[in-house]
């Protein structure tokens, strides 16, 4: 091998080391979630770490039961994976890059509250991130639950039910004689003021001759006028 091509090969390992050295994942301190929200873990680095291994443990547990969620060989691991742990984390493939690991963790509870720390061993690097877990206030559970209604006797309400069905009935029934009544009224009261307006304009007839029975006969009828004649008066000033 040709001085020229050790000494390229030399440079290229010695840019890459840099390179590698120089690197650091950069992520929040720490988070805070309520119980039952997902929490996202979110790290960033220069280079793209695309077909890298990441690991993502638990650092406040044993280191024998510790892991998180796993990435190597291109695919997630999941036979190494915590129990607690299983189902609950993905990892977006795509963000890996563009140099960010993104892992979400679901339905997080006060368990999951503790020192996560991303480790990329090819690298060598790492990021450290405090999660604490929220229990949720039982004051706001309080104000968001609602009692419902007591419902009522169903023998009650099946009674006034019927209740209401009869009445819905009877009702027009019972309306038909009332207007029937009013309109006999009417129709009775216009005609005593036809029979008096026709009695009034009434002239005798002086050829008749007067008997005791005609007399009688016409005295009734004079008294009879008169009565109709106050009874249409009265209902006049009434009305």
């Amino acid at each position: 091998m040709s001085p020229c091509v050790i000494v390229t090969v030399l440079t290229a390992f010695s840019v890459y080391n840099a390179a590698v050295g120089d690197q650091q994942l950069v992520c929040p301190e720490s988070i805070q979630a309520p119980e039952g929200a997902e929490v996202t873990l979110r790290c960033s680095s220069e280079l793209p770490l695309e077909g890298v291994s990441v690991e993502v443990r638990r650092d406040d547990l044993p280191r024998k039961n510790n892991i998180v969620h796993l990435y190597r060989d291109g695919r997630d691991d999941f036979d190494n994976q915590m129990t607690g742990y299983r189902n609950r984390t993905t990892l977006d493939h795509e963000d890996l890059t563009s140099g960010t690991i993104t892992l979400g963790i679901f339905s997080v509870h006060k368990s999951d509250s503790g020192r996560f720390t991303v480790f990329i061993p090819k690298l060598d690097i790492c990021c450290v991130i405090n999660v604490t877990v929220e229990a949720k206030d039982p004051k706001s559970l309080d104000s968001i639950t609602t009692v419902p209604p007591k419902s009522e006797d169903p023998v009650a309400e099946k009674e006034k039910k019927k209740k209401t069905d009869v009445w819905r009935i009877l009702g027009p029934l019972l309306a038909v004689p009332c207007v029937g009544a009013v309109v006999a009224a009417f129709l009775l009261r216009r005609h005593l003021i036809e029979i008096c307006k026709n009695t009034r304009g009434r002239r005798p007839n002086n050829n008749e001759p007067v008997t005791m029975e005609t007399g009688q006969k016409e005295r009734g009828e004079e008294a009879k006028e008169a009565s109709i004649e106050l009874m249409v008066e009265h209902d006049e000033e009434v009305h």
